[in-house]
């Protein structure tokens, strides 16, 4: 997170020490509105950690996982109007999945004997993740050069979570097998973000460029609280203005 916005603070640094020389470019763009369509990466180093427990023979078994969350492709589309001057209402629309394993340990009592456990450990395989993300945003816009455009943009940030997650396990009864359960969670997670995009005009109307967003968000599943989604968004695209 630190890197990222000390990136942003540097982009924008550059915009503002650029301003006098913009100045004496051509007037900027006063089309209406923008669309931006990127495709891109998530980067995200993480984990999600659940413990669930259910009484079996009158005492506790448990079941902790850990399943790793990385990054991935990502896809993003933005489209904004211009409210006052340089500055845009918009909304960005992102999509990220994942298919990772999980890693497991249970622990079920014996059927006769109390305080005599078997613990076994293993791995689930072809858990999936999905993250769908809307961000409002404002942007402000300023042309670089005649052809260079600077957009920074930022507000809040809600992301639909949908995740695979060991739930629970089944035991046999007067065994200390552990059959583990797999289940599909959602929440949503809600966050905030901030963002720059650079673009490169190569007609009136269209245009290309890159773009680095960093998202952080938190939503609670039901096995699984305190879950972050997003992570830096990094790729490059399309760019349209209209009217």
């Amino acid at each position: 997170m630190k890197k990222t916005m000390a990136m942003l603070g540097l982009i924008t640094g550059v915009a503002v020490s650029a301003a006098p020389a913009a100045a004496q470019a051509p007037s900027p763009a006063t089309e209406k509105f923008f669309v931006n369509v990127n495709f891109g990466a998530q980067l995200a180093d993480r984990s999600i950690d659940a413990v669930v427990s259910d009484s079996v023979y009158e005492e506790t078994a448990t079941l902790a996982s850990t399943t790793p969350v990385s990054g991935g492709a990502l896809f993003d589309v933005s489209a904004g109007y211009r409210i006052w001057g340089d500055f845009f209402a918009a909304l960005a629309v992102t999509s990220f999945g994942d298919t990772q394993h999980s890693d497991y340990i249970a622990t079920v009592p014996h059927p006769t004997f109390f305080d005599r456990p078997l613990t076994t450990s293993g791995r689930i395989e072809d858990l999936k993740r999905r993250e769908v993300g809307f961000h409002p945003q404002i942007v402000w816009a300023y042309p670089l050069t005649d052809r260079v455009d600077l957009a920074v943009s930022g507000g809040p940030s809600f992301v639909r979570l949908s995740q695979d997650v060991s739930q629970g396990l089944n035991v046999p009864p007067g065994t200390q097998t552990a059959n583990l359960s797999v289940g599909r969670e959602t929440a949503t997670a809600k966050g905030v973000h901030v963002g720059a995009d650079v673009s490169y005009t190569l007609s009136p109307r269209y245009g290309v460029g890159g773009f680095l967003r960093y998202v952080t968000a938190s939503a609670d599943l039901p096995s699984a609280p305190d879950n972050n989604t997003g992570g830096l968004h990094i790729g490059g695209g399309v760019r349209v203005r209209l009217f």
